[in-house]
């Protein structure tokens, strides 16, 4: 699967309704089990909701793409969403991406990102945007604004 297969297919599955969370769980990497976390409940998925842990992000994929009813037109790539989580876990961060179907049908920001734990423990960072791209680019920028430790993050940008 390519970054763009993630953010079209968590596109879709909101679009029907649903709340998809994608984790990359740095405590999970140390543990070496399962890093990555796709999850999707509500819209049609209400009461039977959708799970899929895995080493990589494509292994959880599958779960997803076999539950939507159609196959997502790709859309405009972006950044590296994949890449970005990774990297920070790999810096002891957990990460969230979350498109809320909800937000979405009402007109909100539907994208949510979240870096929690390890050093950002005292300082979690949280951007919610009306877009994955808008989303994550001013995220990565509340991440380097914390000090100069996060600068690398700048790479990930467009």
């Amino acid at each position: 699967m390519s970054e763009m297969d993630i953010r079209d297919l968590m596109y879709a599955s909101a679009r029907t309704g649903a709340c998809v969370l994608v984790t990359c769980n740095s405590q999970h990497l140390e543990e070496r089990k399962g890093v990555w976390t796709v999850s999707v409940t509500g819209g049609p998925w209400r009461g039977r909701p959708l799970r899929d842990k895995g080493a990589t992000l494509d292994a959880c994929l599958p779960t997803l793409v076999g539950a939507l009813p159609d196959r997502p037109c790709p859309s405009e790539s972006g950044m590296d969403a994949q890449n970005l989580m990774q990297e920070l876990s790999h810096a002891g961060v957990t990460v969230l991406v979350k498109c809320d179907g909800e937000r979405l049908r009402e007109g909100g920001r539907p994208w949510t990102f979240v870096a929690s734990g390890g050093p950002m423990e005292e300082c979690p960072v949280r951007r919610d945007d009306i877009t994955l791209d808008a989303c994550l680019v001013n995220a990565s920028r509340l991440l380097m604004d914390i000090g100069p430790e996060w600068t690398w993050i700048e790479k990930h940008l467009p």
